[in-house]
C-alpha cells in the first residue's frame, strides 16, 4: 500500500505536465519471469502492475529482471523490461539482449494508429503518437556447453 501511495503521489505531480510521461523504475514486476532457464526467486522491490499504474504514465520501463517482457498498465500504456545490454549469468545464455527505443511524436491526426502505439491527449489540444521497439545489442554471446556424466565419461549434448 505504501508503494502504491508513492506512485499515486508521483502521478499527481506529473499530471500537471503537458508532455508525454515516461517512468523509469528499478524493480521487479510481480509475476515476471527471471529467465527462461532459471527458477523464479525473490528479487528486491516487488511491484504490482496496478500500483505502478497509479503514476498514469504513457510508457513504463522497469529494469532489474534481465529477460525482456512486457505488460499493459491499467490505462493501456506499455510496461516493459528492456533485458540487459550484455550477458550477466549462465541463465541468460539463450536470451537475446536488447534495449528499448521509445519515441513520441506530436500529431494532429487523432484517428486510430498502428496497434502497439498509443495516442495520448495532452491538455486537450496536443496529441502524441508513441511507438517503441526492441533493438538487439551486439553483446558477445556466451558459449554454453551442456554435458552429462554417464559414469565413465562426459557426454556433450547437442
Amino acid at each position: 500500500q505504501a508503494l502504491q501511495d508513492v506512485f499515486r503521489n508521483i502521478g499527481r505531480s506529473m499530471a500537471e505536465l503537458n508532455m508525454p510521461k515516461v517512468a523509469l523504475v528499478h524493480g521487479t514486476i510481480r509475476g515476471s519471469k527471471v529467465s527462461a532457464d532459471q527458477p523464479d526467486r525473490p528479487m528486491g522491490l516487488d511491484i504490482d502492475i496496478s500500483a505502478l499504474s497509479e503514476m498514469g504514465c504513457d510508457f513504463y520501463c522497469v529494469g532489474h529482471v534481465h529477460l525482456a517482457q512486457s505488460w499493459k498498465a491499467t490505462n493501456g500504456a506499455p510496461i516493459c523490461t528492456p533485458s540487459s545490454p550484455f550477458y550477466c549469468d549462465w541463465g541468460e545464455a539463450k536470451q537475446e539482449k536488447s534495449y528499448l527505443l521509445v519515441e513520441f511524436e506530436e500529431s494532429l491526426d487523432t484517428s486510430p494508429i498502428v496497434v502497439g502505439d498509443t495516442l495520448t491527449e495532452i491538455d486537450g489540444s496536443a496529441y502524441y503518437a508513441m511507438s517503441y521497439k526492441r533493438i538487439p545489442t551486439s553483446a558477445t554471446p556466451m558459449l554454453l556447453v551442456e554435458a552429462e556424466w554417464n559414469g565413465t565419461e562426459l557426454v556433450i549434448q547437442d
